[in-house]
């Protein structure tokens, strides 16, 4: 269970059987013994949130419904599967907070063209619920089989927070249509009004003639005389779960959560208010230290686990547009790790100055210019060991990957390439194998976990370069404390990166990999500057 894909399967079980559990002879203390019965917990329940590492996730359940009669569920339409999934419990809601163990059986993905290492395994994964009228709400830390949330503010890149809403009686299936009303401050219908996903702007790359930039509104739609626009509900789903709303001339924004729950009747008002222009300094004292300029910034503005705006700058500051209300900041370089601010934009102000965003330089940025330190943490081998020391001459790249990786193994057979054409002209390839769950410590076991791989994605060959085999398993108490080993000695914080080794031992940096096409010609570059 270490793709996304099988955690968020995993994480919709257990859901289902929140409510299934509620729904049987089990026993009832607190809310649900003094307000519920059994019939509270029969019928149909809809999601109206899912996020999975503090992102959003309701696309993959846009057009899924649970049903429940008596200790039974079903849910529908997961990723499409055609048929529902089930399962079964352990609850103990006298524990505080309230306890599930959910015990189910497998699914098998590959049944809708996934790959085959998609399909998971029946398994337990334990979590912690509350129940609140006709709202459930779950939580799960899926980093260790074994872990169990001590509260639902948990955080953590694997933590899963889901809720559902009960579905009126006599519900049977999703609107076809969705009518977004849009109104002004003054409560009347706003005609003309930009309806979009996301907006963007790139602060430092002017437009056409040297015009200035603006916020872009790509693919935007426009809401006709009486403010409304009409909207396939699977449009909704397919990335439209969140909508920037703005009238340009007013100045007036909103952003609108959109969830299945709060579309079941078919429609859906946004009420926009007077938008506020925010801007901030972000900068990095120990960058600037070690005497290394922050590089090309960006900063994405987050609503209820989504991004509503995007904003690129080459001088460390950010600005957005946006209606009052309670936002998150994520910047983000290269080579620095991500920054999460909490940012409240006030009533009645045209103009805010936020506080500065202070960045936290990465291993890997502060490894610049500096010998790379021989991997730690290394397990075992597939292929012949090697070491940097016997690399000096050579170009090195060395690529922080997993099995459990898709954009990872998409990049292979590129790299592959780059060792077929240049392994014998200056340049060598090391991969670091990173086991989430640090079960892959042998060649051995590695072999058949990317056996589907090499067959259908990588043309049916293996891994021609060394790969070092290292756990990526977290430290500290409950694995509470980020990954160690060879990703923590790099500051590895996403999957793949690529760092760069010069002929005389030196990090240059991160080198991304896109394909071939594209990586030839750099590394024949890099090679001729050698020269």
């Amino acid at each position: 269970m270490r793709t996304l894909l099988k955690l968020l399967v995993a994480v919709v079980l257990a859901t289902i059987t929140v409510c299934a559990a509620q729904a049987g002879d089990g026993p009832r203390t607190g809310v649900e013994t003094a307000h519920a019965g059994v019939e509270r917990f029969a019928g149909v329940w809809i999601f109206d949130a899912a996020t999975y590492g503090g992102k959003s996730q309701l696309s993959r359940v846009w057009e899924s419904k649970l049903t429940v009669a008596g200790g039974a569920f079903a849910l529908s339409k997961f990723f499409g599967h055609p048929k529902d999934l089930k399962g079964r419990f352990t609850l103990d809601p006298a524990a505080s907070p309230k306890t599930i163990d959910m015990h189910f059986e497998g699914f098998k993905l590959s049944e809708i063209g996934a790959q085959p290492e998609n399909d998971f395994e029946a398994c337990t994964i334990p979590g912690i619920f509350k129940l609140e009228s006709d709202r459930l709400t779950i939580c799960f830390d899926l980093e260790s089989r074994a872990k169990r949330p001590r509260g639902f503010d948990a955080k953590g890149d694997r933590v899963v927070r889901l809720t559902f809403s009960k579905a009126p009686a006599g519900f049977r299936e999703f609107p076809k249509e969705i009518t977004l009303k849009t109104t002004g401050p003054d409560g009347k219908p706003a005609a003309g009004v930009m309806v979009t996903t996301s907006i963007i702007m790139f602060a430092d790359w002017p437009g056409p003639d040297g015009a200035k930039p603006e916020w872009k509104f790509y693919q935007a739609l426009k809401t006709t005389a009486d403010g409304t626009l009409k909207l396939p509900y699977g449009k909704l789903g397919s990335g439209w779960c969140m909508l920037v709303v703005r009238d340009p001339e007013r100045k007036q924004m909103a952003f609108a959560t959109l969830s299945p729950a709060n579309l079941l009747r078919g429609k859906f008002t946004v009420a926009l208010q007077p938008e506020c222009r925010v801007s901030g300094d972000v900068f990095c004292e120990e960058l600037y230290a070690a005497g290394f300029a922050m590089g090309s910034l960006n900063v994405k503005l987050i609503v209820d686990g989504r991004e509503v705006a995007y904003f690129a700058s080459k001088h460390g500051r950010f600005e957005f547009i946006a209606p009052p209300g309670a936002y998150t900041v994520d910047a983000y370089t290269k080579e620095l790790r991500d920054t999460f601010m909490p940012l409240t934009v006030p009533a009645g102000k045209a103009e805010f100055r936020a506080d500065p965003l202070r960045m936290i330089a990465s291993p890997l940025a502060l490894l610049r210019g500096k010998p790379a330190p021989e991997l730690t943490g290394v397990v075992a081998w597939h292929g012949a060991p090697v070491k940097f020391a016997d690399l000096k001459g050579r170009y090195v790249l060395v690529d922080f990957w997993g099995y459990w990786c898709v954009p990872c193994v998409n990049a292979m057979p590129a790299l592959i390439e780059l060792h077929e054409k240049f392994a014998d002209k200056g340049l060598a390839i090391i991969g670091v194998h990173v086991d989430l769950d640090g079960e892959v410590d042998t060649a051995a076991k590695l072999e058949p976990k990317i056996a589907g791989h090499k067959k259908k994605i990588w043309n049916g060959k293996d891994l021609p370069f060394p790969v070092a085999l290292v756990s990526g398993k977290r430290e500290g108490e409950d694995g509470a404390n980020a990954r160690g080993g060879a990703v923590a000695q790099y500051g590895i914080g996403s999957f793949p990166t690529t760092v760069l080794i010069d002929p005389e031992g030196k990090v240059v940096g991160e080198f991304t990999i896109r394909d071939a096409k594209y990586d030839v010609p750099r590394i024949e570059k890099l090679l001729k500057e050698k020269k």
